[in-house]
């Protein structure tokens, strides 16, 4: 027997989440099961580019470091 979905789209000011559904609290926990390895590194990074899409957005001069790794972000990095 085929699955009936609706065609109604969700309700913009209802919560999309289902109750109970912590992402961080799911993040925390992956991290805690993968032993602190590869999985807190990305989170680190995650961090970090957080970090500076912030600087971005106001308008902060970056830092050399900062502008490479942009640089290299977008595929510039043979460019000199």
């Amino acid at each position: 027997m085929p699955v009936r979905r609706s065609l109604q789209a969700p309700d913009p000011d209802g919560c999309y989440l289902t109750k109970g559904h912590n992402v961080t609290r799911k993040i925390e926990q992956a991290i805690k099961k993968d032993d602190h390895g590869e999985l807190r590194f990305l989170n680190r990074e995650i961090e970090l580019l957080c970090k500076l899409e912030g600087k971005l957005l106001r308008g902060v001069n970056l830092s050399r470091r900062e502008r490479e790794f942009i640089k290299a972000l977008r595929g510039g990095l043979h460019d000199e």
